[in-house]
Protein backbone atom coordinates (compact mmCIF):
# COMPACT_ATOMS: atom_id res chain seq x y z
CA UNK A 1 0.00 0.00 0.00
CA UNK A 2 2.68 2.20 0.84
CA UNK A 3 4.78 1.56 -2.60
CA UNK A 4 0.97 2.37 -4.53
CA UNK A 5 0.79 5.54 -2.23
CA UNK A 6 4.94 6.71 -2.97
CA UNK A 7 3.75 5.82 -6.78
CA UNK A 8 0.63 7.75 -7.05
CA UNK A 9 2.46 10.70 -5.43
CA UNK A 10 5.69 10.60 -7.68
CA UNK A 11 3.53 10.63 -10.75
CA UNK A 12 0.61 13.39 -9.47
CA UNK A 13 4.52 15.53 -8.88
CA UNK A 14 5.99 14.71 -12.40
CA UNK A 15 2.44 15.76 -13.76
CA UNK A 16 2.01 18.87 -11.96
CA UNK A 17 5.39 19.81 -12.27
CA UNK A 18 5.92 23.33 -13.85
CA UNK A 19 9.09 21.98 -15.81
CA UNK A 20 8.74 21.76 -19.78
CA UNK A 21 10.51 19.03 -21.58
CA UNK A 22 10.97 19.87 -24.96
CA UNK A 23 10.20 16.85 -27.97
CA UNK A 24 13.64 15.04 -29.20
CA UNK A 25 14.23 14.63 -32.04
CA UNK A 26 14.56 10.88 -31.98
CA UNK A 27 13.78 8.32 -34.97
CA UNK A 28 11.10 5.89 -33.52
CA UNK A 29 11.06 2.81 -35.48
CA UNK A 30 8.05 1.13 -36.71
CA UNK A 31 6.44 -1.98 -34.94
CA UNK A 32 5.43 -2.99 -31.34
CA UNK A 33 7.45 -2.31 -28.60
CA UNK A 34 9.03 0.12 -30.47
CA UNK A 35 10.97 -1.88 -33.43
CA UNK A 36 12.27 -4.16 -30.37
CA UNK A 37 12.31 -7.89 -29.58
CA UNK A 38 9.05 -8.76 -27.61
CA UNK A 39 10.20 -9.38 -24.37
CA UNK A 40 11.33 -12.73 -23.15
CA UNK A 41 12.90 -14.42 -19.90
CA UNK A 42 16.20 -12.84 -19.76
CA UNK A 43 16.52 -9.08 -19.04
CA UNK A 44 17.85 -6.82 -21.99
CA UNK A 45 18.60 -2.98 -22.11
CA UNK A 46 15.04 -1.51 -23.43
CA UNK A 47 15.33 0.12 -26.81
CA UNK A 48 18.89 1.81 -26.40
CA UNK A 49 19.53 5.22 -28.01
CA UNK A 50 15.64 5.91 -27.97
CA UNK A 51 14.23 5.22 -24.58
CA UNK A 52 17.70 4.04 -22.82
CA UNK A 53 20.54 6.32 -23.14
CA UNK A 54 23.63 7.04 -21.80
CA UNK A 55 22.71 10.72 -20.74
CA UNK A 56 19.71 10.20 -18.84
CA UNK A 57 18.33 7.68 -16.56
CA UNK A 58 15.05 6.30 -17.48
CA UNK A 59 13.16 3.68 -15.33
CA UNK A 60 9.55 2.79 -15.15
CA UNK A 61 8.73 2.13 -18.37
CA UNK A 62 5.34 0.75 -19.62
CA UNK A 63 3.26 0.68 -22.74
CA UNK A 64 -0.27 1.88 -22.91
CA UNK A 65 -3.00 -1.11 -23.39
CA UNK A 66 -3.62 -0.42 -27.36
CA UNK A 67 0.50 -0.13 -27.40
CA UNK A 68 0.21 3.52 -28.92
CA UNK A 69 1.68 5.03 -26.47
CA UNK A 70 5.21 4.14 -23.91
CA UNK A 71 5.97 5.86 -20.87
CA UNK A 72 8.46 6.34 -19.29
CA UNK A 73 10.56 8.50 -16.12
CA UNK A 74 13.64 10.24 -17.18
CA UNK A 75 15.87 12.21 -15.22
CA UNK A 76 19.86 13.88 -15.54
CA UNK A 77 21.46 15.34 -18.08
CA UNK A 78 20.17 18.92 -18.97
CA UNK A 79 16.99 18.61 -16.51
CA UNK A 80 17.44 19.05 -13.12
CA UNK A 81 14.27 17.00 -11.98
CA UNK A 82 12.33 14.20 -13.34
CA UNK A 83 9.54 14.52 -15.90
CA UNK A 84 7.26 12.16 -17.74
CA UNK A 85 8.31 11.03 -21.41
CA UNK A 86 6.11 9.87 -23.65
CA UNK A 87 6.29 8.45 -26.91
CA UNK A 88 3.23 8.10 -28.80
CA UNK A 89 2.68 6.18 -32.46
CA UNK A 90 0.58 9.00 -34.58
CA UNK A 91 -1.23 8.40 -37.65
CA UNK A 92 -0.52 4.43 -37.51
Amino acid sequence: MKRVCASMLLLSALIMSSNSHSQDDVPIPDGPYLGQTPPGSTPKIFAPGIVNTEEYREVEGMFAADMKAFYFIKSGGKYKSSGLAVIEYKNN
